[in-house]
C-alpha cells in the first residue's frame, strides 16, 4: 500500500470553477509534494488525537475542505479549501510550534495509521516536524496571497 499527499494553492476563480464543476483543473499557483507518506499521521498529530469528522482545527490543513466529487476518490479524494478558511486554518498552524508536535508524536496513540505497530511509529519525529513545516508554510503563503487551497490524500 501506497500513500500519497499534494497540496496546491489556487486562485480563488480556480477555487469557485473547481466548487461549481466538482473537480480541479490543471491552473494553480504552486504546488507542494514534500509531505508525501507523513500525511496520515501528520493529520493525527494536528488533531492531537483520532482525526474527527467533520474535521476540524489545524487537522483540516490535511484532511479537510470540501470533497471534490467528481475528481480522483482515491483515499480521501480532492479538497478544496476557500481563501477564508486557508487564512483560518493558517492561523492555527502558526500557533503551534515544533515542540506541539514532537509532544504530540510521543504521546499520541496511532493505532491504524499507516506505518504504525501497536500504536506506535518507529519513523524518527523529525519526518514530522518537517512535514508540518511544509505543511504551515505552504499555507501561510496561501494566506498571505489571498489564494484557496486544494489538497488530494491518495
Amino acid at each position: 500500500m501506497s500513500i500519497e499527499f499534494t497540496m496546491w494553492r489556487i486562485s480563488p476563480a480556480t477555487y469557485a470553477q473547481a466548487v461549481a464543476a466538482g473537480e480541479l483543473g490543471p491552473d494553480h499557483v504552486a504546488e507542494n509534494l514534500r509531505v508525501g507518506k507523513e500525511w496520515d499521521v501528520l493529520a493525527r498529530i494536528l488533531a492531537d488525537g483520532p482525526v474527527p469528522v467533520p474535521v476540524t482545527g489545524p487537522a483540516r490543513a490535511v484532511a479537510g475542505g470540501e470533497v471534490l466529487p467528481e475528481d480522483l476518490p482515491d483515499y480521501g479524494g480532492t479538497r478544496v479549501l476557500s481563501p477564508a478558511l486557508v487564512r483560518e486554518v493558517a492561523a492555527q498552524l502558526s500557533a503551534l510550534g515544533d515542540t506541539d508536535i514532537e509532544d504530540r508524536y510521543r504521546t499520541l496513540d496511532f493505532t491504524g495509521s499507516y506505518g504504525a505497530r501497536n500504536g506506535v511509529h518507529t519513523r524518527p519525529v523529525e519526518q514530522y516536524v518537517a512535514a508540518f513545516r511544509e505543511v504551515r508554510d505552504f499555507y501561510a503563503a496561501a494566506a498571505e496571497a489571498g489564494d484557496a487551497m486544494a489538497v488530494w490524500l491518495g
